[in-house]
This record gives C-alpha cells, structure tokens and sequence, in this order.
C-alpha cells in the first residue's frame, strides 16, 4: 500500500495542497479530480519526490519516501502533463535513452515489449516530429513503463487528445493498472468514470470527498419534486434543513405549483418528503434524479 498522511505544500503565502491523506492499493485506479489549480500536480510532484512536502509523510509500502527516494524513484513510472519529447529523435532513440538512463540489461528486448504493449511498434524509427498527438502521448507512456515499474503517477494523461486517442490511452492505462498502483489526475469526467476505481476530489489544495464514483454520487443526491405553495417560502424551508446543500425552480408548472431541483446530501428524500408535508405543503409528486459525475462535482466544489 501507498499511503500519503497529512501532507502540505506552500509557495510563499500560497498554499498550493494542505493536509492531504489518501492511500493507494496495488490493482487500484485512482483518480485525483479536480479544477485547474486545485493542487493534482503539486500532489504528484510530491509523490515522485520531485518536491518535498512542507509537512506530512508519504509511505511506499511501508517505507518512508525521503529515506529510500533513490530506491523509491526506481520504481516509479511518471508521465507528467505535455511530456517533453525530442522531435529530432525517433521512438526507437527516446526509449533507448530511457532504458540507458534506467540501466535496463537487454534493452533490445526491453524496447521491444514495450513497444508492441503501447502499440507503437509499427513506428518505431519515425521521429517524433512526424507523429501526431495521440502516437507522441503513447511514446511518452511507453518511457514512463519500458523499467517495468510498481507504480504508475500520470498527470492528465490524455489532455488534448481526440476521443478515439484519449480512448486508446485509457485503455493501456487499464491494461497496466491491474498489476500495479495507478494514480492518474484528470478534470474530464468521462476518463474518471471510465478509469478510476476510486476518486479523490481536490478543491483548492484540500480533499473534499472520496469514494468510487457511485459513493460520490450517493454523497450528493439530487430530487425533483413538485410543490404546491408560495416559490420564496419553499426555497427558504427547503434551504433550511441540514439534509439539504441547494435548490432551485427547474419549471413552472401552473399558478402556485413549480418544479424543484433538490440537491441533498446522501439518499434523504423519505425526509425531504416528511418534512414537507409536515410544515403543510403539498406535493404531486417527488422523485430521485439520475445525477451525472460532472453535476456531482459541481455541487462539491460550489
């Protein structure tokens, strides 16, 4: 297990992630989701040791990352965001570069399954400049993998790439993840639903939730209801109860009677309900909403 216990890190007055904790296990996708800014990078930046945390501890099964790096470092596959490339090079050069800087015995054979796993071999002595976004991104995984390493941190591994690339990608991240710890940042919804088995919400350097991806949406639920009664007064009963996060008139339906959207947090809709019959408005009826990942995230981070 990798576990990351109450980690910080300021820039200045800046802070960029504070107290952080979350763990991974090996066969475990997880994924870091958050807005620009809400501190995935400087998180990964942190657990390849590329920076130090300010304060907090980060363990490599059970090893203490600042006393092992070197070892640690060994282990790790990284691929940062816009992986740096030389155009000049072909893919056979950039991976026997990195099997020469990783000290890999039978590099030929190294390149060669390496090449075949990201699909790249057909290409093998193109340069770099003569290939599109999709195949450079492939290139840079397949450094970040040719040492065979445990651990796997990739920072927005599909970014800019075209659906039919970004789902390519995915899938390799997929096929090495059943093996290996995987941590991946991303503010796509689709790739987080499609990849990670589990989900840290970063917002402003703090985690705010955690869970897979049906906990998250169970954590804030949302109902459509229609009510009876003055809009103002609804709103400002509804707002009030602790179950309730926010609402809002979705559609009128009549004289005196709209359609609410209510988001709650965790599946409270038998109290919703009473509530309100108790303080004596009336409904026609009240439902569960199907909320998406993105919707989720919204209300999270509001």
């Amino acid at each position: 297990m990798i576990s990351i216990e109450n980690i910080s890190k300021n820039y200045g007055a800046y802070t960029a992630v504070k107290n952080l904790s979350f763990s991974l296990k090996k066969g475990e996708i997880i994924a870091l989701l958050g807005v620009n800014g809400a501190g995935k990078t400087t998180t990964m930046k942190m657990l390849t040791g590329y920076i130090s945390p300010d304060s907090g501890d980060i363990f490599y099964e059970k090893k203490y990352l600042q006393s092992h790096i070197k070892s640690i470092q060994k282990s790790l596959g990284y691929l940062p965001e816009n992986a740096p490339l030389y155009l000049d090079l072909t893919i056979y050069e950039h991976l026997e570069l990195s099997a020469d800087l990783h000290g890999i015995e039978g590099k030929e054979d190294a390149i060669e399954k390496i090449a075949h796993e990201c699909d790249i071999f057909d290409r093998l002595f193109f340069p770099v400049k003569d290939l599109s976004r999709g195949y450079r991104q492939r290139v840079a995984l397949a450094q970040a993998m040719i040492h065979n390493p445990k651990v796997l941190i990739l920072d927005e591994p599909t970014g800019g790439l075209d659906p039919q690339q970004a789902q390519h990608i995915r899938a390799l991240i997929q096929k090495f993840g059943k093996t290996r710890y995987v941590l991946f940042s991303s503010h796509i919804m689709q790739e987080v639903e499609a990849l990670a088995d589990r989900v840290v919400v970063l917002h402003k350097g703090e985690k705010i939730a955690e869970g897979t991806v049906g906990e998250l949406k169970k954590q804030q639920s949302g109902i459509s209801a229609v009510i009876r009664g003055a809009q103002k007064n609804i709103i400002t009963f509804l707002k009030n109860l602790p179950e309730v996060s926010s609402v809002q008139v979705i559609e009128k339906i009549s004289l005196g009677v709209n359609r609410y959207e209510i988001i709650t947090t965790g599946d409270s809709i038998e109290q919703i309900s009473t509530a309100l019959m108790k303080e004596g408005f009336t409904f026609r009826e009240i439902s569960i909403l199907s909320q998406s990942l993105e919707e989720v995230f919204c209300e999270f981070t509001r």
